[in-house]
């Protein structure tokens, strides 16, 4: 069984245009906006196991370096 690994995503609001966006993110390629946060979960939800599956080897480097 592979080793569970944590990747953190932070959301952000701006304070002008009022959207929600991934202010910083474990996942790399992950840049999203939406009206809402639940919006912005839903999305994070969708894209991320796609980003994840595709930047394997990133991902696992970073967390040996960690």
């Amino acid at each position: 069984m592979p080793k569970a690994i944590e990747l953190k995503v932070h959301l952000a609001q701006d304070g002008a245009t009022r959207l929600w966006y991934v202010a910083r993110s474990d996942v790399p390629g992950l840049r999203l906006e939406a009206d809402s946060v639940h919006e912005l979960i839903r999305k994070v939800e969708d894209v991320a196991p796609e980003l994840v599956d595709l930047n394997r080897a990133e991902i696992a480097a970073r967390q040996v370096r960690r």
